[in-house]
């Protein structure tokens, strides 16, 4: 145990200066709040109070792009500029991959597809979904959205009006029901009852889990999602498994979508293959543009 002490004691060691050289400060010339070389500002970001506080704080105070410090005195550049966000995002997007830790929750909570896939992956991903999303396709949804919105506006109403204690009642959690009932209808022609509280397992698998498994993360979870970008893919790839309350609610989120996904993907081949297959959702477009057969 002590020889093996010994041993681990300066690998880790070097480990850090690696790691500390590695990330020497390379946006020195931009302003950004003090950090610290451990933590950075990473700690008081995912800790705030009200999402947003520390942001718009230092945008006003530093401008719309800054430096914010990450751990192990990593730079993290942080844009707000409405033509630099076009630049990256829209006209060349492919030129700025994800982060490794980004890139590595994204599987973990949504799989292994469009949201991940980069570059010609993800240049083939989108032709084949292009079909579901041209303007006259999306042009058929908006009444599906004027109702959903006209029943949510109807929803607060009859809370303002029949509330005479004049409770709070919160405005985003509101509108993720709203958005996964939209994304329901729209894209899979399937009611998930968010609105409405139905028991739905989709619904009750989406309930909270931000709150319950990104929220206030230990440090050592920030320290090992830190080192993800110095682990090679294969390793990765098994981060699914740990068996701690955050990747627990992941591995439970994921297994409820795959399962829904696949019965709704099933009913879809069985309506097309037997000429039923009349709706404009998203999955029945792609179904009547790529039969399943």
């Amino acid at each position: 145990m002590g020889t093996l002490l010994y041993v681990a004691a300066p690998l880790a060691v070097l480990f850090v200066l690696a790691v500390a050289f590695r990330n020497r400060r390379r946006l020195r010339h931009l302003r950004g709040p003090p950090s610290s070389f451990l933590w950075g500002n990473v700690r008081d970001f995912t800790n705030q109070q009200n999402v947003g506080e520390l942001d718009f704080s230092w945008l006003e105070e530093y401008g719309t792009a800054f430096r914010m410090g990450g751990v192990l005195g990593e730079d993290i550049l942080m844009v707000s500029d409405p033509k630099a966000l076009q630049h990256i995002f829209h006209k060349s997007g492919y030129h700025y991959p994800k982060h490794v830790e980004a890139h590595t929750m994204s599987r973990v909570i949504t799989g292994r597809g469009i949201l991940v896939a980069e570059g010609t992956a993800h240049q083939r991903h989108r032709k084949v979904m292009n079909p579901a999303f041209t303007a006259q396709q999306l042009r058929t949804f908006l009444p599906l959205f004027r109702k959903a919105s006209s029943k949510l506006c109807q929803m607060w109403k009859d809370d303002v009006v029949t509330d005479s204690k004049g409770s709070t009642f919160y405005v985003n959690k509101w509108l993720a029901r709203l958005t996964l009932d939209v994304i329901g209808e729209a894209a899979f022609d399937f009611d998930f009852g968010a609105l409405d509280e139905d028991d739905n397992e989709v619904s009750n698998a989406y309930n909270n889990m931000f709150v319950d498994s990104v929220m206030h993360r230990s440090k050592l979870d920030t320290l090992f999602r830190a080192s993800w970008n110095y682990l090679p893919t294969w390793v990765l790839d098994y981060v699914d498994y740990i068996p701690t309350r955050e990747y627990k609610r992941f591995r439970h989120t994921s297994s409820v979508i795959d399962k829904v996904s696949k019965r709704l993907i099933d009913e879809k081949t069985e309506a097309l293959l037997s000429g039923g297959g009349s709706s404009k959702d998203a999955m029945s477009i792609l179904g009547i543009t790529f039969p399943f057969t």
